[in-house]
């Protein structure tokens, strides 16, 4: 089915979500991960899935990127003029397409210039499964959002096939534990020792480590017991617009 990008834009189709990531031990709300949802006139609500299919087959993935971007660091903005002191990461997932862009890191810099986000508040998500189709340019704007004190996540740690060369670079400064590894996790599973092998090689390399899809309390402390100190999933928190976010940000202040 195809997407048309500004136009759902301009009629208010497009919305952010924001997935909340917390301290698994006191339940602080450390960051939120920013997702969209689309909901069209005559289909409903569309599967995510399907959307970002639809945008990456029209080459519009980076026009919606980069929508995200902008109106995720603006409601960051509203957020740290209410919450000065919340000290919330802001995290935006960023296409294979995005990152072969040769503007990408300089793209990301003027958004962040125009909301006065600071870049370290801003972490940008990579997804370990798909590949950049111009690795050498990725591989450039990482650098270079870096350089520039943004940080990098490699998403979905675990699930694909070039994650642990991916680390023999110093691209990144966090980890996410893939849901695959969390969802069925226990004392004594198999899971639980690759999990513990993440765990080290994450303090090995200095990198910060985060779980997704926590919906247990046997996972919660599973994780707690390995070390893990940042999640995010349904037990925990669901995708929220911005008004709940606030909501968790008031009743932390």
């Amino acid at each position: 089915m195809p997407l048309n990008v500004r136009a759902a834009v301009r009629a208010g189709d497009i919305q952010l979500r924001f997935q909340p990531e917390f301290d698994l031990a006191s339940r602080t709300l450390l960051a939120v991960e920013a997702l969209t949802r689309w909901h069209d006139a005559d289909s409903g609500a569309l599967e995510t899935s399907a959307v970002i299919e639809s945008v990456e087959e029209s080459g519009e993935i980076v026009e919606l990127g980069e929508w995200v971007l902008r109106a995720a660091c603006e409601q960051h903005a509203r957020w740290r003029a209410e919450f000065p002191n919340a000290g919330l990461t802001l995290r935006v997932n960023a296409s294979p397409l995005q990152l072969s862009e040769p503007s990408f890191a300089e793209s990301v810099a003027r958004v962040l210039a125009d909301n006065a986000v600071a870049p370290r508040d801003l972490c940008i998500e990579v997804t370990e499964t798909t590949a950049p189709s111009d690795p050498h340019v990725a591989a450039t704007s990482i650098r270079t959002l870096r350089r520039d004190g943004v940080r990098i996540a490699l998403d979905d740690f675990g699930t694909g096939r070039n994650g642990l060369s991916r680390l023999r670079h110093d691209m990144f400064d966090v980890l996410k534990i893939d849901r695959a590894f969390v969802a069925e996790l226990a004392p004594g599973s198999r899971d639980s020792l690759i999990v513990a092998s993440v765990v080290d090689l994450a303090r090995r390399l200095g990198l910060e480590l985060v779980a997704e899809g926590i919906e247990t309390e046997e996972a919660l402390a599973e994780l707690l017991r390995l070390g893990v100190r940042r999640g995010q999933g349904y037990l925990l928190g669901t995708p929220a617009d911005a008004q709940s976010i606030s909501t968790l940000l008031g009743l932390a202040s």
